[in-house]
């Protein structure tokens, strides 16, 4: 009788599919505002801070969020176990879905290399190595990308904080209130509201290359795992659209993001952003239609591990078609989101290698490929996986020939032309023009020679003479490259990019920002500085039919491989 009870409940067991085995994507463990990748400087996980796992087969395929307190350990049949040393602890979740799951590692969590393991309807992930940190702070941005316009709000009254925007800007001297998580380990259960005040973590905070006064840093008092910032702006803050702004805690920096401000007024302005009229139509209700298509000669001199010196001139290009909204304007990128960033001030963009599109809400598809043609030929750039009009090598030439080019150099001075075909439903056809003049060397980069060697603990200053304030300015970009270039595969790539006048003569780096770059590794052609003339925005502006703006410009990038120290 035994056995015949038993045969039907085996059958059953044995006819329903084992479940799948949840996987935890390799480094796939993040601060959930900044997405620190592992290999970079803003690394780990924070004692008490918001994470993010991403992976396959995490939770539910509809999104269970937590409901109430105390937060669980437990939901949607998701758990987290993380051992750091001798401790097991349980994180404590937020949210959960097959792909992406969010939790708060416990504040008493040890510092160290632990591991991590997720467990969904009782089947445990393989476990990953993850490094708990006492600090690693991340600002929450609007596109929920780690970078581009921060979530910050304008302080007006205790009933009055909208969120900042070019649409609202703060003013100079306004007080902010920005949020992000990872300021470090907080007393008190880390599953119930905090009680707040300030945590012993020594806090700055950079806006535009200048320190704010900070009034407050610690939990928030309504949400654990979350940290708010409040903190006074400068009376001579830089203006603009996208002005840089990063926190530096407990001698770490953050992630950067981005805040609007304006001398008064509801719009902001940049003197080589989009013009005050198209954002007012915007402010209005207006959906824009916005093309900008950006053409680069790229003119390299550097070490190469194994190879030596080499000289090289390359040509690239690009393009990029969106739509523009009050609603874009508040998470997406610039237009140029290299150069949008404010005068006088520098971003740090850090990124998966490929990982450089711009961010926005609803690109345009205008054609089958965007067409070239100079008199050194034609050249066809067709999409990217990110939607964009991208071909990284027009042409080029390069001593010693180390690899070879398909093509010769096409953007010498003289007349060129941009078409895209036949068109495509979003746009009709179109043709623009562009000279590019005979002297185009207008800024000259006067310390090229004399940098090799930088400290990232020291301010750094380029110089450079000429130019034209009225069309055009200034970029500096430093860049690392981990673990390298060419002798290893790239992983991860941090810029830092600064924008300038060309009358100021200079960029002076400071260390804080400098500090965000990891050191040169093995492969010497994987750090570069570099200086770059740029054309305003406006003074690029051309006009082609069905687009509201539209913007057609040449670049001139001088770069130099350096070690960073």
């Amino acid at each position: 009788m035994k056995l015949l009870l038993t045969l039907p409940l085996l059958i059953g067991v044995l006819a329903i599919p084992a479940a799948v085995r949840p996987t935890v994507n390799q480094g796939g463990v993040l601060n959930a505002a900044s997405y620190g990748l592992d290999l970079l400087p803003n690394n780990g996980v924070a004692q008490g801070s918001m994470f993010v796992v991403f992976g396959s087969a995490l939770g539910p395929t509809t999104l269970t969020q937590a409901s109430g307190f105390p937060l669980p350990t437990s939901l949607g049949g998701t758990s987290i176990q993380v051992i750091s040393g001798s401790t097991t602890v349980n994180a404590i979740m937020l949210y959960t879905s097959t792909s992406q799951v969010a939790a708060i590692l416990p504040s008493t969590t040890p510092i160290g290399f632990a591991s991590l393991t997720l467990t969904y309807n009782n089947q445990a992930s393989a476990s990953v190595s993850i490094q708990v940190v006492g600090t690693n702070f991340g600002i929450f941005s609007r596109s929920q990308t780690g970078g581009g316009p921060a979530v910050v709000q304008n302080y007006v009254s205790g009933t009055q904080q909208p969120l900042n925007s070019p649409l609202a800007p703060a003013n100079p001297g306004q007080v902010m209130i920005l949020w992000g998580t990872g300021l470090g380990a907080s007393p008190g259960s880390d599953a119930l509201p905090p009680a707040g005040g300030n945590l012993p973590v020594a806090v700055q905070v950079w806006v535009g290359n200048q320190q704010a006064t900070v009034q407050y840093s610690g939990r928030s008092p309504q949400f654990p795992g979350i940290d708010q910032i409040n903190f006074q702006l400068p009376n001579n803050v830089p203006l603009g659209c996208y002005v840089p702004l990063a926190i530096n805690a407990a001698g770490r920096m953050s992630n950067f993001t981005t805040i609007a401000i304006a001398s008064q007024g509801n719009i902001c302005s940049d003197p080589h952003g989009q013009s005050s009229a198209d954002l007012t139509r915007i402010a209005g209700g207006a959906t824009l239609k916005v093309g900008w298509i950006q053409l680069v000669r790229y003119i390299f001199h550097g070490t190469i591990a194994g190879v030596g010196t080499v000289d090289g001139t390359a040509d690239t290009g690009w393009g990029d078609f969106f739509q523009m909204n009050q609603a874009s304007l508040g998470s997406d990128s610039p237009v140029d989101h290299f150069a949008g960033i404010a005068l006088g001030t520098c971003y740090v963009f850090s990124m998966p290698v490929g990982g450089m599109a711009p961010v926005r809400s609803a690109r345009l598809n205008v054609g089958a490929a965007l067409n070239l043609q100079g008199s050194e030929g034609s050249r066809v750039m067709p999409p990217d996986r990110n939607g964009m009009y991208d071909k990284n090598a027009l042409g080029g030439t390069i001593t010693p020939a180390i690899f070879t080019l398909k093509n010769g150099l096409i953007l010498d001075p003289g007349a060129f032309s941009v078409d895209n075909g036949s068109g495509a439903a979003a746009l009709g056809a179109f043709h623009a023009n562009l000279t590019i003049p005979q002297t185009t060397t207008s800024i000259q980069w006067t310390n090229f020679n004399s940098i090799s060697t930088i400290a990232r603990s020291q301010d750094l200053t380029i110089t450079w003479t000429g130019g034209d304030d009225t069309q055009e300015f200034v970029m500096v970009g430093a860049s690392v490259s981990v673990p390298g270039l060419i002798a290893q595969k790239a992983q991860a790539m941090v810029i830092v990019g600064c924008a300038q006048r060309p009358s100021a003569g200079k960029m002076v780096i400071p260390a804080a920002i400098l500090s965000a770059l990891p050191a040169t590794g093995s492969d010497p052609s994987a750090s570069s500085l570099a200086v770059v003339r740029a054309p305003l925005l406006e003074s690029s502006r051309v006009g082609i039919t069905g687009l509201d703006a539209a913007y057609l410009s040449y670049a001139q990038i001088n770069e130099n491989t350096v070690t960073y120290k």
